[in-house]
C-alpha cells in the first residue's frame, strides 16, 4: 500500500532516519490496527525498506508529482476497474456457476476501486492518505485528496512522506 503521510508531527528532527521510519511506522501500524475493517488485517512494517520511504525533507519534488495526479490515479483505477468487470462479466455470464461474474478477482478491483473513488478507506487499499482532513482536522486514512489538501501538500511538501507498506 502505497500511503502519504503528513509527518509533521510525529517527526524529532534530532532523531536519525531510522528512528525517524521506525516512528512513522508504528503511528501507521497503530492507526491501522484501529481503523482496518478486517481484524486479521496488519500492516507489514517489518519488511520496509529503507527505500520504501521518501521524505519531503530529503526529496520534495517527488511528494509533489504524487499529490499532482493522486485523485486521477484514484479515477483511472475505477475505469479500469470497471471495464475488467464488465469484460470478466461477458466472458463468465451464462456460465454453469452463477458465482463466476459475481466473486471474482474483478469483482473485488471493483469493489477496491469503488471505495477509493468514495473516499473510503480499505483496509486492502493500493493508495491511501493519512493527513488531517481539511475542514475537520482530524487525521485518519482515507483516500480522496480535497482541494484544500492539495494546497497544503504544494506548500509544504517537506512536511509529508511517502511510505510503501504492504497490507497483509
Amino acid at each position: 500500500m502505497r500511503i502519504l503521510m503528513y509527518t509533521e508531527p510525529y517527526l524529532d528532527a534530532e532523531h536519525t532516519r531510522p528512528q525517524q521510519i521506525y516512528t512513522l511506522l508504528h503511528v501507521l501500524k497503530d492507526a491501522y490496527n484501529e481503523e482496518a475493517d478486517d481484524d486479521e488485517a496488519y500492516l507489514s512494517i517489518d519488511h520496509v525498506a529503507d527505500d520504501d520511504i521518501i521524505f519531503g525533507s530529503d526529496d520534495p519534488q517527488a511528494i509533489l508529482d504524487v499529490v499532482k495526479d493522486w485523485n486521477d490515479m484514484v479515477v483511472d483505477n475505477l475505469r479500469e476497474a470497471l471495464n475488467g468487470y464488465v469484460v470478466s462479466f461477458n466472458k463468465n455470464k451464462g456460465h454453469d456457476n452463477p458465482l463466476a461474474v459475481l466473486d471474482n478477482t474483478a469483482t473485488y478491483e471493483l469493489k477496491k476501486a469503488a471505495m477509493a473513488a468514495d473516499n473510503d478507506f480499505y483496509s486492502f487499499a493500493d493508495n491511501a492518505l493519512y493527513i488531517p482532513v481539511s475542514g475537520i482536522g482530524a487525521t485518519y486514512f482515507h483516500t480522496v485528496l480535497s482541494n484544500a489538501d492539495l494546497a497544503r501538500v504544494r506548500q509544504e511538501p517537506e512536511n509529508f512522506a511517502i511510505l510503501e507498506v504492504p497490507a497483509k
